[in-house]
């Protein structure tokens, strides 16, 4: 019997699945949509993590600003960080 995709992986792999395509909506340096998996694979890990912990709607929007800011030395986007926030939130739910 052959299994599909979804029926290997597990449920954290799952939610990284998703969070990957939510980062790459949010694509701050630009990469594009085929790059932005190689590039925000780290920060979807970390996310993950985050997401596992109860991290807040203010904490994510946050770290996303820190990311973009401090990480990678770009101005500050708050509305589309906290859009990005709520996406990766609604995982959770």
């Amino acid at each position: 019997m052959k299994l599909s995709i979804a029926q290997v992986m597990n449920d954290r792999d799952q939610i990284l699945v998703h969070v990957l395509g939510i980062l790459r909506d949010w694509d701050p340096i630009g990469v594009g949509q085929s790059a932005a998996d190689d590039e925000y694979r780290r920060y979807a890990i970390k996310i993950v993590r985050k997401l596992d912990q109860g991290c807040d709607f203010f904490k994510m929007v946050k770290w996303l600003r820190g990311v973009r800011t401090i990480g990678m030395g770009l101005p500050a986007d708050d509305d589309h960080d906290q859009l990005i926030a709520g996406k990766l939130l609604e995982i959770e739910k």
